[in-house]
């Protein structure tokens, strides 16, 4: 089935469909052709159903009922197709239709028995560009998501659709009335959720609207909506009308919501025939079966189209949440619970406990982190609760009515997105309302659903220029905690604003913030915070904090601030699947003030008690490693590639190469192999004009070699930066020179994170590195084995960061600063063998044409290659403490141990 083709033939049906020259009753024959039905099959159905036949429904068996509707009448028709499904197994049948569907020539609708789901557009002429929504009807499904967050996406969705229908409806309400369009949206929500859960009446709220908005133009759905709206504000019946409520039957029927929801009173948007069908559908769903703590933020993906693609992937995930959470309070509660046993004393203190935590998240966005923390923290009062009712039942005491202690208002969150702070308050009512029925289950007078409770510790803003204390007030007897997601973004991508940001937090340290991620100013934010109240933090972030050149400028700072790392998760992939998060490492990191409170260091696999969390996120003395100009372990001397800064006039690829010596060969002398680490791991032959200024009048005397001088010294006379414009006078050679005529051992400056070992070997005299490698000139062969082993790797993606999620290699602050023990001549002689032994096991694949690239996948790595690098390991880590290692994590200890041992500690 060609798509391009379904898409033209549809175009043609909607063209024929407008000009007369298909009728409605062949519309769906046509439809057929298009998504490429056998012959066969639609010809029976054209028999069967011959034009002027009485019954104008067409059934396609398990596949489409359609019935043409008369001008604006196509929802109606739809409505009716439906109805006629019901009953007599009706869309359970054996054939029954996949879709029904109705156009009137210019309208066109289709909705998914399957799914529940209508389209997103509601003109025939859309039809084309969305051609796969029909495609379930032959065989093709769109995608599934998890069945876990089933209902959140198709609410999710369906959501989007009304909300971009309200906008067309609503030309320019996107812009004047931004806040009064979110709120708008978030009271639809909560409405639908409400007559879904027993807040409200069964299906209260649809009813209303298909008993008093009964006009299809949607004309009289916003008075419906203002009435409804009104009323769930005011608590006394009697005065609805005066307030505005025009229906009596609303005034009467709504009741008293209470909680600031709905206090404001805001614009209400007008509506329009689709506006108001789907809104119709979407109150349709299912919304008990919503989960609070995904569903803000997919619904805050509708009104951020471009996070609309891939619905259920642009939330922090519930494990993710709860790896910030656990440690940091609910661990030590649930401890508490384990111990307090039965005891009804040691039980009501730990509610009495829970009631004084306060949870804030100073970059909350939809409020996912307070959500779970909400959840989790009632789950254990609730459990409390129920051990308190047991004991007093077997003792005959009287039951105690039990209410809840934890406060929505408790839970605090700044951001500074409107919707989002709207949506982060519904999901708190919605995640409220649902503990309080879990609380029920035990309770003999469970808290009621309405009135709300007030929740307006959300706040818009920016959270790095407030103050913290404004938001979320401390007093001696609560417990603060601060978690989060916030944004991480490196230098080069932050804004104008977020440099501004950065400014202010780091006021008082002007030459720090220049080279931190932005998440740099939370930590800080909240080492000031906890100086102040006490309060502990845990947060998501990119483990480039922790690595190279961040580490030294973060942690005096936080030190200075007497904060310290109180527990961590070390690196991990993130877990959610959007593209956008595909290259981001990720560290959950625990900050506090100062204590003698116990540390730990957590994987995936398990927990393990730390003596201390030091800046690189191990258990190890609070050093950090700067750069050096030269080996603390006395290893030869390394430099950095040569740079041409050509604009690729001084390269050439192979054939390049081969045609310029055609024509030319005196030039060989010019020409020199050239590699970096792409060249080099992948395999990449290319070449380079290497000129030295005697060889200066042959270069120019050949034409095509001029040219490329001509063109090296303009692109580099247009350089901003002074050196560079300035070597434009002599372009024949590279612009940074640091090469010399010897075989060398190369490094390349960037490997993927994926490898087990560092990719380096050796090079002949006469090939050039360039700046994206390293090379030590003239290198032992033992030092060949030091660069590939395990350990080498652990301290690279330990000190030396990372771009993306690549390893990045560096002379200054990883090669020059790798603690090694004295090697005595017999075990340099033991790593040259095997140095040779790793070398032989790549030559054969190599000869074969292989890439170092491919022999480094641990993928395709050969067994003897695999084997004889674990030799080497064994080996060397035995010279460090007698033994191999256990892990990575024993290594680094090893490692910063070594390093402090040798170099002075810079202590804060």
């Amino acid at each position: 089935m060609n798509t391009i083709e379904i898409e033209k033939s549809l175009e043609q049906i909607a063209q024929d469909v407008a000009a007369g020259a298909c009728t409605l009753h062949d519309f769906p024959f046509r439809l057929m052709e298009a998504y490429d039905a056998s012959r066969n099959e639609v010809t029976k159905l054209r028999m069967k159903h011959p034009a002027g036949l009485a019954a104008t429904d067409i059934l396609w068996p398990k596949k489409m009922l359609y019935r043409p509707a008369a001008p604006g009448e196509v929802q109606n028709v739809v409505e009716a197709l439906k109805a006629s499904l019901v009953g007599k197994k009706g869309a359970a049948a054996k054939n029954a239709p996949r879709f029904l569907v109705s156009t009137d020539g210019d309208e066109f609708l289709a909705v998914d028995i399957k799914t529940g789901e209508s389209p997103g557009f509601d003109r025939l002429a859309d039809l084309p560009v969305n051609y796969d929504y029909l495609m379930p009807m032959f065989g093709v499904e769109r995608y599934k998501p998890a069945a876990e967050t089933t209902a959140d996406v198709r609410a999710a969705r369906h959501m989007a659709k009304f909300h971009d229908a309200i906008l067309d409806a609503n030309p320019g309400f996107g812009v004047d009335h931004v806040h009064d369009l979110n709120l708008f949206m978030t009271r639809i929500l909560f409405c639908m959720f409400a007559e879904d859960t027993g807040i409200f009446k069964k299906k209260l709220f649809v009813d209303t609207l298909r008993r008093e908005a009964m006009q299809i133009d949607g004309s009289d759905t916003r008075r419906v909506i203002e009435d409804v709206f009104i009323a769930l504000d005011i608590p006394v019946e009697a005065n609805r009308a005066g307030a505005g409520v025009q229906s009596r039957r609303i005034a009467t029927d709504f009741p008293y919501v209470n909680g600031g929801l709905f206090r404001d009173r805001t614009a209400v948007p007008v509506f329009n025939r689709r506006a108001r069908r789907l809104l119709l559908e979407a109150a349709d769903l299912h919304w008990d079966q919503i989960h609070a703590d995904i569903f803000g933020s997919m619904i805050q993906a509708i009104v951020h189209t471009d996070m609309r693609a891939d619905f259920g992937m642009h939330y922090t995930s519930v494990p993710n949440i709860m790896k910030v959470l656990e440690p940091l309070f609910l661990s030590s509660l649930r401890e508490q619970l384990t111990i307090a046993g039965d005891s009804v004393s040691a039980l009501g203190k730990l509610v009495d406990r829970i009631s004084k935590i306060r949870v804030f998240d100073p970059a909350c966005g939809s409020g996912n982190f307070l959500i779970i923390a909400y959840r989790e923290l009632r789950r254990i009062e609730t459990e409390a609760f129920r051990r308190i009712r047991d004991v007093k039942r077997k003792g005959q005491l009287a039951l105690p009515d039990y209410h809840t202690g934890i406060k929505i208002s408790s839970f605090y969150g700044v951001d500074p997105v409107d919707f989002a702070c709207e949506t982060a308050k519904l999901s708190l009512w919605i995640s409220q309302y649902q503990m309080n029925q879990k609380l029920g289950e035990i309770c003999s007078s469970p808290a009621p659903a309405l009135p709300l409770t007030d929740a307006g510790s959300i706040r818009v803003g920016n959270a790095l220029r407030i103050a913290w204390s404004d938001v979320c007030p401390s007093d001696p007897a609560s417990e603060i905690f601060i978690v989060g997601n916030p944004p991480y973004l490196g230098r080069p991508k932050r804004t104008a604003d977020q440099q501004d940001d950065m400014a202010a937090v780091f006021s008082a340290e002007p030459g720090v913030f220049g080279n931190l991620d932005y998440v740099a100013a939370w930590f800080a934010r909240a080492a000031d915070f906890g100086r102040l109240t006490g309060a502990t933090a845990a947060f998501v972030t990119t483990n480039s904090l922790f690595q190279g050149e961040q580490v030294p400028l973060l942690w005096p700072l936080l030190r200075s601030k007497g904060a310290e790392y109180s527990f961590c998760y070390t690196p991990f992939k993130w877990s959610n699947s959007a593209a956008k998060n595909a290259g981001v490492i990720c560290v959950i990191v625990g900050l506090r003030p100062i204590s003698n409170r116990p540390k730990a260091i957590f994987s995936i696999e398990h927990k393990i008690a730390a003596s201390n969390v030091n800046p690189y996120l191990v258990d190890a003395p609070d050093i950090f490693v700067e750069r050096r100009s030269s080996s603390i372990a006395g290893l030869p001397e390394i430099e950095l590639g040569s740079a041409a800064k050509d604009a690729g006039h001084l390269s050439l690829d192979t054939q390049e190469m081969e045609a310029l010596l055609d024509a030319h060969p005196e030039a060989r002398s010019l020409i020199r192999p050239i590699y970096g680490a792409q060249e080099y791991l992948q395999g990449d032959l290319r070449y380079c004009l290497w000129i030295s200024d005697d060889q200066l009048a042959l270069a120019s005397s050949i034409p095509s070699i001029a040219g490329r001088l001509r063109l090296v010294s303009e692109a580099r006379a247009k350089s901003t930066k002074a050196s560079t414009a300035a070597s434009a006078a002599w372009p024949h050679r590279f612009n940074e020179i640091r090469h010399r005529d010897e075989p060398f051992l190369i490094i390349p400056r960037i490997c993927s994170e994926r490898r087990s070992h560092l990719p380096c070997g050796f090079l002949p005299e006469g090939t050039v590195a360039t700046d994206q490698a390293f090379a030590v000139y003239n290198a032992p062969t033992w030092l060949f084995s030091i660069v590939s082993s395990r350990l080498h790797l652990d301290w690279t993606a330990t000190v030396g960061g990372r771009l993306k999620t690549d390893y990045r290699y560096s002379n200054t602050l990883v090669y020059n600063t790798f603690p090694l023990p004295s090697l005595s001549a017999q075990q340099k002689t033991e790593l040259e063998d095997h140095a040779l032994a790793i070398l032989r096991a790549r030559e054969p694949y190599i000869a074969d044409g292989r890439s170092l690239g491919w022999l480094y996948n641990p993928e395709t790595t050969p067994d003897e290659l695999r084997q004889a690098h674990r030799d080497l390991d064994r080996y060397l880590e035995t010279i460090y403490i007698g033994r191999p290692f256990r892990d990575d994590t024993e290594r680094l200890e090893h490692l910063f141990k070594l390093y402090a041992r040798h170099s002075k500690p810079k202590n804060s």
